[in-house]
């Protein structure tokens, strides 16, 4: 049996990255091949040879007992990372294990990613010192022998993680520990290696932020403070005091305070007036109209008494120290099992996030959206689904300024207390497609409960609630924001308009995308307008349709993301469509298989528009006789006409033509034939 004895020599070379891992999917790199310079990044213990020969670093030891460990000074991503290598023996037994060190606290809580010269390869960790594998020695014929590279790859994508030599998948192992921030070498003696580049590239969002600052004492209070949010002109600060001597409830009532900003600093908090503030839960949701206009959480009735904790009402300044009476904001099919909701508009008012209890949802509170109607009621809710929300509760969600970041606070996923704080990206404008929520780390998210993110009115900086101090009281907190947090880059903006060909005026349509297998629907904007929120560079196919027209597909890289056009024909009697992706092999009127989806979306025209009646034209290559030709054109439109008829379509609403050949010119090649062997139709009736 192969095996390698972890009681002799022990060294591990760590790479200390002090670089600061705030990145999207890939898009950071830290490390690169070697050079003199940056061998310094490098600490290494226990070793014989360690230095940079030829842009390769070389490592070897033959002594016992030396081991060595260094840590990086900020946190990674633990959920989604890649980590790659180049490295060979170049000398020492051939039985003798290297490779990769990764997620490692210190030497004794650490996991391996080991290959062999002799072609066989492992897994395994420490933990408290205590050795163990999770997938013992195994033989793999994609390991290259002594004095050869060999190419080590780790990824971590969520709960799972694939291991890779020379770019082939030989282990996938899920809920692999993670025990902190060190990655590097590790060599088994006696042995030499050399490495020519260490890389390791983040996944997903990091977010790295100054310390944050507890408000002073002029907010600050011996009672919680929750639900921070900064007025439309940036002039005011409000929040919701609970327990507080002075509200007018009981000694649980949660009432709204306000303090003026004079600067870097605030005014002494005032208690807002009476009847907004009652018995129940009072808290501002948001401001408009340079601060004249608030909406706050609560129902109320006609005379301005508050009535119960949910809901959403609107009051309007009258003078300084006097509002109006609440008026009651409608949300269709509004209820909540909860004693209250969170909430937050968009920027233009014309969406509404809320965090309600309602039944068919995930766990307790989930995230729902509503849209304005044109008669200032909202949607019923949508639940924003299960990226978003999770079998616990999650709340308090903030709409960013620039109305595609969402952040909100959540006990079911993984953080570092027991409610966290995260943020997820707006994907599309149907606003029920998001990006998987990231955690904003521990300078924001403590051991304890963190919520109300909020952001600022000039979205420089943000507030959020915590009670991580020893007395376990709520306290508002300020914090300035990393330059990824204050708004998504354009550069991820997909953006198109759907109009008709021939006037290009705007067409309203549906639309159908999709990144590799996933697909999503939305509908476009009554201009015809919509646009996307693209994740990882991926590319991009689009599918626009309407009815009374041909429908228009394009696929997109990520370097053409623009503002786009989908010109749509209108199905008017004598328009020309071809089927653009429908091909044949030579001299065959049997379809590729490849062709079904165009096929299938004729088919699915025909039963969006059950009046049209098209004539099938079919055409081939003359390289034979006319009859030849003639009769290889006929059958292909046959061959398309039964297709629709197989799938549902009545034969008489088709006609078919054959329209012969095209003259074969010297020179062509089979790619430009192939638009001759071709099938398109004209519209007879609609």
């Amino acid at each position: 049996m192969y095996q390698i004895y972890f009681c002799k020599i022990l060294i591990i070379i760590f790479i200390c990255f002090f670089q600061t891992l705030n990145a999207q999917i890939f898009d950071k790199k830290y490390g690169n091949f070697f050079t003199s310079e940056n061998a310094v990044d490098f600490v290494a213990s226990g070793l014989e040879r360690h230095s940079i020969v030829n842009n390769r670093l070389y490592m070897g030891v033959s002594s016992d007992h030396t081991y060595g460990l260094s840590t990086i000074s900020k946190p990674l991503n633990s959920e989604c990372f890649k980590i790659s290598t180049v490295v060979r023996q170049e000398s020492g037994e051939s039985t003798s294990g290297y490779g990769i060190l990764f997620s490692g606290k210190n030497i004794s809580n650490s996991n391996l990613f080991l290959i062999s010269s002799s072609k066989y390869f492992c897994v395994a960790n420490y933990e408290k010192a205590d050795f163990k594998f999770v997938k013992k020695w195994v033989y793999s014929e994609y390991i290259l022998p002594k004095g050869q590279d060999n190419y080590l790859e780790i990824i971590k994508k969520e709960n799972t993680t694939e291991f890779l030599i020379n770019g082939h998948i030989v282990c996938t192992i899920d809920d692999l520990k993670y025990y902190g921030d060190c990655f590097g070498y590790y060599l088994k003696h006696p042995v030499e290696i050399s490495s020519e580049r260490f890389m390791l590239e983040t996944m997903g969002m990091n977010f790295v932020f100054a310390t944050p600052k507890k408000l002073l004492s002029s907010v600050s209070s011996d009672a919680s403070e929750i639900a921070p949010i900064e007025s439309d002109d940036g002039k005011t600060l409000y929040f919701s005091r609970i327990s507080h001597k002075d509200n007018c409830g009981d000694e649980d009532d949660c009432d709204i305070w306000f303090a003026n900003k004079l600067g870097n600093f605030f005014s002494s908090t005032k208690h807002f007036v009476v009847p907004i503030n009652n018995q129940y839960i009072n808290a501002v949701i948001k401001t408009a109209n340079n601060n004249s206009t608030v909406y706050i959480e609560g129902s109320y009735d006609n005379n301005g008494m508050g009535i119960n904790s949910n809901g959403i009402s609107k009051i309007t300044k009258l003078s300084d120290g006097y509002w109006s009476k609440p008026k009651s904001v409608k949300i269709h099919d509004f209820y909540n099992y909860n004693e209250h909701g969170t909430f937050s508009f968009s920027s233009d008012f014309k969406v509404l996030i809320s965090a309600l209890e309602r039944k068919n949802g995930f766990g307790k509170l989930d995230l729902y959206v509503s849209f304005l109607n044109p008669d200032g009621s909202y949607s019923a809710p949508k639940n924003l689904g299960k990226i978003i929300n999770t079998e616990l509760d999650d709340g308090t969600p903030f709409i960013a300024g620039d109305d595609k970041m969402l952040f909100f606070s959540s006990y079911g996923h993984d953080g570092y207390g027991n409610s966290d704080i995260f943020v997820t990206r707006r994907l599309d404008n149907s606003w029920l497609r998001w990006s998987k929520p990231e955690n904003l780390g521990p300078e924001v998210n403590s051991q304890n409960w963190d919520a109300y993110f909020s952001v600022s009115a000039d979205g420089s900086s943000a507030y959020f609630v915590s009670n991580c101090n020893y007395d376990m009281i709520e306290n508002i907190y300020k914090i300035d924001l990393p330059p990824n947090l204050h708004s998504v880059s354009d550069e991820s903006l997909f953006e198109a308009q759907v109009v008709n060909e021939y006037t290009k005026q705007p067409v309203k349509a549906e639309i159908r995308y999709s990144f590799g297998t996933d697909v999503y629907n939305l509908a476009t904007c009554n201009d015809g307008t919509f646009s996307l929120y693209i994740e990882n560079h991926q590319p991009i196919k689009v599918y626009a349709k309407a009815k009374g027209y041909w429908p228009c597909v394009m696929t997109f890289s990520y370097s053409k993301y623009k503002k786009v056009r989908f010109e749509l024909t209108p199905l008017k009697r004598g328009a020309v469509i071809s089927l653009k992706n429908i091909e044949f092999k030579p001299q065959s009127y049997i379809v590729d298989p490849k062709s079904c989806d165009e096929l299938d979306r004729l088919c699915e025209v025909m039963v969006e528009n059950p009046t049209l009646k098209i004539l099938i034209k079919g055409y081939a290559v003359s390289t034979g006789g006319v009859s030849q030709v003639q009769e290889l054109s006929e059958c292909r439109a046959e061959n398309v006409k039964n297709y629709l008829i197989d799938h549902g379509i009545s034969a008489s609403r088709i006609q078919c033509k054959g329209c012969g050949g095209f003259p074969v010119r010297d020179g062509l090649t089979q790619q430009a034939l192939q638009k001759y062997r071709r099938v398109e139709f004209t519209v007879l009736d609609y």
